[in-house]
């Protein structure tokens, strides 16, 4: 393998690897805002149900 294509893999890989921490953190950081917001819609409704 030529440098220039040993480089473009390493840059590649690199890439890659990096997406797919930065897809993790998205991942997990959109599941505990969905959490949160179950929690929120459960605490309003229950705030609602006893004003009635």
């Amino acid at each position: 393998m030529s440098g220039l294509a040993q480089f473009w893999t390493v840059v590649f890989a690199v890439a890659v690897v990096l997406f797919l921490v930065v897809e993790v953190v998205v991942v997990i950081g959109g599941a505990s805002d969905i959490a949160a917001m179950v929690r929120s819609l459960i605490a309003h409704r229950r705030e609602t149900a006893s004003d009635d």
